[in-house]
């Protein structure tokens, strides 16, 4: 149920932007969230739980996974290195 719950909510903001920069909002989206709440939490697990996310993003909006996966990897070695609990 969270990891729906997560999705809707990233579908929803990224549903906001035109068709054409869809992806890049994704992208950035996943970027910036991940990297923010990798730097409180650690970033195996959270990595690990955001895959089904990023699976049911790229699902309902069409979108191409390995682009929205690197933002993911890219995001939690960021927020990891922001902070000492990160990681």
């Amino acid at each position: 149920r969270l990891i729906t719950f997560i999705a809707d909510g990233l579908v929803g903001l990224i549903e906001q932007a035109p068709p054409d920069a869809r992806l890049v909002v994704a992208l950035l989206s996943i970027l910036w969230i991940v990297s923010l709440v990798s730097g409180l939490l650690d970033t195996v697990p959270l990595s690990i739980a955001l895959v089904r996310v990023i699976a049911l993003v790229a699902d309902r909006l069409r979108l191409p996974v390995p682009p929205l996966a690197w933002a993911l990897a890219f995001g939690a070695c960021l927020g990891q290195n922001s902070t000492i609990v990160g990681g």
